[in-house]
């Protein structure tokens, strides 16, 4: 599992690091469709390594990102209400 964190926060730094709203205010359309694509491969790859752990939830986001356009869905792992 640590590997599968390490992924993620890889992720995210990159996205933190090259901010892509920001590109695309400049019109940098290039770059960020270039940080888009590394972004949605690496998830993809973390949700082929949660398949074992969460089938489910693996399947949700394999569709969510290889459809032809992705959308927001419904949380993954929604709040428990108290």
């Amino acid at each position: 599992m640590k590997y599968i964190w390490e992924k993620i926060s890889k992720i995210d730094g990159l996205i933190a690091q090259t901010k892509p709203w920001a590109l695309a205010k400049e019109g940098k359309t290039k770059e960020v469709a270039k940080v888009l694509n590394q972004a949605v491969e690496g998830i993809l790859e973390i949700a082929e390594l949660l398949a074992p752990f969460l089938p489910e939830t693996a399947a949700k986001v394999k569709a969510i990102f290889t459809a032809p356009e992705i959308k927001k869905g419904e949380p993954l792992f929604p709040r428990l209400e108290h």
